[in-house]
Protein backbone atom coordinates (compact mmCIF):
# COMPACT_ATOMS: atom_id res chain seq x y z
CA UNK A 1 0.00 0.00 0.00
CA UNK A 2 2.91 2.27 0.92
CA UNK A 3 4.28 1.52 -2.38
CA UNK A 4 1.19 2.13 -4.72
CA UNK A 5 0.16 5.08 -2.68
CA UNK A 6 3.78 6.94 -3.36
CA UNK A 7 4.28 5.81 -7.24
CA UNK A 8 0.90 5.76 -8.61
CA UNK A 9 0.69 9.75 -7.85
CA UNK A 10 4.21 10.66 -9.41
CA UNK A 11 2.99 8.20 -12.84
CA UNK A 12 -0.39 10.36 -12.28
CA UNK A 13 1.26 13.87 -12.37
CA UNK A 14 3.86 12.58 -15.40
CA UNK A 15 0.74 11.41 -17.07
CA UNK A 16 -0.67 15.32 -16.95
CA UNK A 17 2.20 16.66 -18.12
CA UNK A 18 2.09 14.59 -21.12
CA UNK A 19 -1.79 15.28 -21.60
CA UNK A 20 -0.93 18.51 -21.35
CA UNK A 21 1.75 18.64 -24.43
CA UNK A 22 -0.82 16.45 -26.47
CA UNK A 23 -3.34 19.18 -26.08
CA UNK A 24 -0.72 21.91 -27.10
CA UNK A 25 0.84 19.70 -29.94
CA UNK A 26 -3.48 19.10 -31.06
CA UNK A 27 -3.84 22.83 -31.35
CA UNK A 28 -0.67 23.20 -33.59
CA UNK A 29 -1.79 20.45 -35.82
CA UNK A 30 -5.47 22.27 -36.28
CA UNK A 31 -3.63 24.98 -36.98
CA UNK A 32 -1.09 23.97 -39.65
CA UNK A 33 -3.59 21.86 -41.14
CA UNK A 34 -6.23 25.25 -41.58
CA UNK A 35 -3.42 27.12 -43.75
CA UNK A 36 -2.38 29.17 -40.47
CA UNK A 37 1.16 30.15 -39.74
CA UNK A 38 2.39 29.12 -36.44
CA UNK A 39 4.47 31.82 -34.15
CA UNK A 40 7.68 32.10 -33.31
CA UNK A 41 7.57 30.92 -30.03
CA UNK A 42 5.37 28.06 -31.09
CA UNK A 43 7.55 26.59 -33.57
CA UNK A 44 10.22 26.68 -30.89
CA UNK A 45 7.87 24.77 -28.60
CA UNK A 46 7.50 22.11 -31.32
CA UNK A 47 10.86 22.14 -32.29
CA UNK A 48 11.82 20.99 -29.07
CA UNK A 49 8.94 18.50 -27.97
CA UNK A 50 10.11 16.97 -31.63
CA UNK A 51 13.74 16.54 -30.48
CA UNK A 52 12.34 15.30 -27.20
CA UNK A 53 10.37 12.76 -28.62
CA UNK A 54 12.90 11.95 -31.49
CA UNK A 55 10.43 12.64 -34.16
CA UNK A 56 10.08 15.34 -37.02
CA UNK A 57 8.53 18.40 -35.95
CA UNK A 58 6.63 18.58 -39.33
CA UNK A 59 5.06 14.16 -38.32
CA UNK A 60 2.53 15.39 -36.67
CA UNK A 61 1.53 11.47 -36.80
CA UNK A 62 4.18 10.43 -35.48
CA UNK A 63 4.08 12.80 -32.77
CA UNK A 64 0.73 12.22 -31.77
CA UNK A 65 1.54 8.41 -31.68
CA UNK A 66 4.38 9.61 -28.98
CA UNK A 67 2.78 11.74 -27.23
CA UNK A 68 0.72 10.50 -25.27
CA UNK A 69 -0.18 8.96 -21.41
CA UNK A 70 0.83 5.66 -20.33
CA UNK A 71 -1.09 3.00 -18.83
CA UNK A 72 -1.29 3.55 -15.00
CA UNK A 73 -1.67 -0.05 -14.87
CA UNK A 74 1.24 -1.27 -16.12
CA UNK A 75 3.49 1.31 -15.02
CA UNK A 76 3.02 0.58 -11.49
CA UNK A 77 3.60 -3.01 -12.51
CA UNK A 78 6.90 -2.42 -14.13
CA UNK A 79 7.85 -0.44 -11.20
CA UNK A 80 7.31 -3.23 -8.88
CA UNK A 81 8.58 -5.63 -11.26
CA UNK A 82 12.19 -3.62 -11.65
CA UNK A 83 12.68 -2.62 -8.51
CA UNK A 84 11.26 -5.36 -6.06
CA UNK A 85 8.40 -3.20 -4.55
CA UNK A 86 11.39 -0.30 -3.96
CA UNK A 87 13.51 -2.70 -1.95
CA UNK A 88 16.00 -2.84 -4.96
CA UNK A 89 19.89 -1.41 -4.62
CA UNK A 90 18.89 0.71 -7.57
CA UNK A 91 15.64 1.89 -6.08
CA UNK A 92 17.07 2.59 -2.41
CA UNK A 93 20.32 3.81 -3.49
CA UNK A 94 19.47 5.52 -7.05
CA UNK A 95 15.84 5.98 -7.13
CA UNK A 96 15.40 3.85 -9.95
CA UNK A 97 11.63 2.49 -10.04
CA UNK A 98 12.16 0.96 -13.90
CA UNK A 99 15.47 -0.81 -14.17
CA UNK A 100 16.59 1.41 -17.16
CA UNK A 101 20.00 1.04 -18.48
CA UNK A 102 22.53 4.09 -19.26
CA UNK A 103 25.72 3.30 -21.67
CA UNK A 104 27.64 6.67 -19.88
CA UNK A 105 30.36 5.32 -16.99
CA UNK A 106 29.29 6.83 -13.69
CA UNK A 107 25.79 7.51 -14.53
CA UNK A 108 23.94 4.87 -12.36
CA UNK A 109 25.21 1.22 -10.70
CA UNK A 110 26.75 -1.83 -11.93
CA UNK A 111 24.56 -4.92 -11.97
CA UNK A 112 26.38 -7.38 -10.09
CA UNK A 113 25.11 -9.95 -13.18
CA UNK A 114 26.08 -7.86 -15.54
CA UNK A 115 27.93 -10.31 -17.72
CA UNK A 116 31.42 -10.04 -18.87
CA UNK A 117 32.37 -7.47 -21.79
CA UNK A 118 29.01 -5.31 -20.59
CA UNK A 119 29.23 -1.61 -20.01
CA UNK A 120 25.82 -0.47 -19.13
CA UNK A 121 24.85 0.63 -15.76
CA UNK A 122 21.21 0.75 -14.45
CA UNK A 123 20.63 4.55 -14.35
CA UNK A 124 20.20 6.95 -11.26
CA UNK A 125 18.50 9.63 -10.38
CA UNK A 126 17.73 12.31 -8.58
CA UNK A 127 14.04 11.85 -8.05
CA UNK A 128 11.25 9.33 -8.16
CA UNK A 129 9.40 11.68 -9.73
CA UNK A 130 12.56 12.14 -12.45
CA UNK A 131 12.46 7.93 -12.80
CA UNK A 132 8.95 8.03 -13.70
CA UNK A 133 9.31 10.84 -16.08
CA UNK A 134 12.15 9.17 -17.64
CA UNK A 135 9.93 6.09 -18.49
CA UNK A 136 7.51 7.67 -19.81
CA UNK A 137 9.76 9.12 -22.67
CA UNK A 138 11.55 6.19 -23.30
CA UNK A 139 8.34 4.05 -23.92
CA UNK A 140 6.98 6.55 -26.11
CA UNK A 141 10.07 7.17 -27.98
CA UNK A 142 12.55 4.50 -28.54
CA UNK A 143 12.44 2.12 -31.75
CA UNK A 144 11.78 -1.35 -29.52
CA UNK A 145 8.68 0.30 -27.98
CA UNK A 146 6.70 0.58 -31.64
CA UNK A 147 4.82 -2.16 -30.69
CA UNK A 148 3.22 -0.58 -27.24
CA UNK A 149 3.25 2.61 -29.07
CA UNK A 150 0.70 1.36 -32.13
CA UNK A 151 -1.44 -0.76 -30.09
CA UNK A 152 -2.41 2.28 -27.49
CA UNK A 153 -2.85 3.74 -30.39
CA UNK A 154 -5.46 1.27 -32.17
CA UNK A 155 -7.16 1.05 -28.44
CA UNK A 156 -7.06 5.32 -28.35
CA UNK A 157 -9.21 4.91 -31.73
CA UNK A 158 -11.36 2.86 -30.28
CA UNK A 159 -12.08 5.13 -27.52
CA UNK A 160 -11.47 2.53 -24.63
CA UNK A 161 -9.74 2.35 -21.94
CA UNK A 162 -6.20 1.29 -22.05
CA UNK A 163 -6.20 -2.56 -21.98
CA UNK A 164 -2.70 -2.78 -19.44
CA UNK A 165 -2.16 -6.62 -20.00
CA UNK A 166 -2.63 -6.72 -23.87
CA UNK A 167 -0.01 -3.72 -23.60
CA UNK A 168 1.92 -5.72 -21.49
CA UNK A 169 2.73 -8.48 -24.33
CA UNK A 170 4.34 -5.58 -26.45
CA UNK A 171 7.14 -4.95 -24.20
CA UNK A 172 8.45 -8.24 -25.05
CA UNK A 173 12.12 -6.43 -25.57
CA UNK A 174 11.89 -4.93 -22.41
CA UNK A 175 13.73 -7.35 -20.91
CA UNK A 176 16.18 -10.00 -21.39
CA UNK A 177 13.25 -12.28 -19.83
CA UNK A 178 11.46 -11.65 -23.06
CA UNK A 179 8.29 -13.97 -22.60
CA UNK A 180 8.54 -14.74 -18.86
CA UNK A 181 9.03 -10.88 -18.22
CA UNK A 182 5.27 -9.99 -20.05
CA UNK A 183 4.32 -12.83 -17.70
CA UNK A 184 5.64 -11.60 -14.14
CA UNK A 185 3.88 -7.94 -15.06
CA UNK A 186 0.25 -10.19 -15.36
CA UNK A 187 0.96 -11.73 -12.71
CA UNK A 188 1.48 -8.77 -10.89
CA UNK A 189 -1.58 -6.95 -12.06
CA UNK A 190 -3.74 -9.95 -11.66
CA UNK A 191 -2.65 -11.07 -8.24
CA UNK A 192 -2.54 -7.09 -7.06
CA UNK A 193 -5.80 -6.35 -9.08
CA UNK A 194 -3.75 -3.25 -10.46
CA UNK A 195 -6.43 -3.01 -13.05
CA UNK A 196 -8.56 -0.75 -10.60
CA UNK A 197 -5.92 2.00 -10.75
CA UNK A 198 -6.33 2.31 -14.73
CA UNK A 199 -8.85 5.39 -14.77
CA UNK A 200 -7.22 7.03 -10.66
CA UNK A 201 -6.72 10.34 -10.99
CA UNK A 202 -4.69 12.84 -9.47
CA UNK A 203 -6.65 15.09 -6.17
CA UNK A 204 -6.04 19.02 -5.97
CA UNK A 205 -3.41 18.05 -3.21
CA UNK A 206 0.03 18.70 -5.26
CA UNK A 207 2.78 16.00 -5.58
CA UNK A 208 5.98 16.55 -4.21
CA UNK A 209 8.31 17.32 -6.74
CA UNK A 210 11.16 15.88 -4.10
CA UNK A 211 9.80 12.50 -3.81
CA UNK A 212 12.70 9.82 -3.74
CA UNK A 213 13.86 6.89 -1.81
CA UNK A 214 18.06 7.87 -2.56
CA UNK A 215 19.04 10.88 -0.86
CA UNK A 216 21.46 11.98 -4.14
Amino acid sequence: KIFISTVLPLILKVNEEVRTERRQLIELEEQVSSGREISEAAQLWLDNLAEKYRASPNDFTTLLRRVDTVSPTLALAQSIEESGWGRSRFARLGNALFGQRVWSQGAGFVPEERGEGEKFEVRAFDSLLDSVRSYVVNLNRHYAYEDYRGERARMRARETTLDARRLAATLISYSERREAYVEALTGLIASNRLDQFENAQLSSQPVPEETFLAAR
